[in-house]
């Protein structure tokens, strides 16, 4: 389907045994989406290349790639450094005040009347502390990190590209 929004995924990394496969460092390694694609993207300086998935597992917090058209680690190894694409539409339907992170970047962050700064990357809390994911804000010169949890956000407008929050301790205090 030409012309469908792409969402970055991750980036190729190097081969992984001598089957073919290939490690990819996810963007989010706890997304459930590599099971279900079957087709992904390959971006890099000669442009986009499309690349059937035969098979995708986790593995260590990499996801391992099994790709059709690439069975050595010769032909894996000029994929590394490549970013990898997949289409919106192939990604897992969110419910109701759920959000994908390519979703969120680049919407600018509000509180109270006073613009903080836009979202310019996410980053992932370890969910065996019960961690919400981190909204980085570009504010002012500096990174402000901010949960991504319902105590804090007080909500997600898409369409006029803003995300409200709550005042927290620490959120206007100058840098240490």
């Amino acid at each position: 389907m030409a012309g469908s929004r792409r969402v970055p995924m991750g980036r190729m990394a190097r081969p992984f045994g001598i089957r073919g496969e290939v490690r990819v460092r996810p963007y989010n390694p706890q997304s459930e989406n590599w099971a279900r694609l079957r087709v992904v993207f390959l971006l890099g300086e000669r442009g986009e290349e499309e690349v059937e998935i035969i098979r995708a597992r986790p593995h260590q917090g990499e996801i391992l790639l099994s790709l059709k058209g690439f069975q050595s680690r010769s032909e894996i190894e000029r994929l590394r450094g490549l970013e990898v694409l997949a289409r919106e539409e192939d990604l897992k339907p969110l419910a109701e005040g759920e959000y994908y992170w390519h979703q969120l970047i680049g919407l600018e962050v509000w509180c109270e009347d006073r613009r903080l700064g836009p979202v310019i990357r996410m980053e992932v809390t370890a969910p065996e502390l019960d961690g919400a994911d981190l909204l980085v804000v570009e504010s002012g010169g500096r990174e402000v990190l901010i949960p991504f949890a319902a105590k804090i956000i007080r909500g997600v407008d898409l369409a006029a590209g803003r995300i409200e929050v709550h005042p927290f301790q620490g959120l206007w205090d100058d840098p240490v």
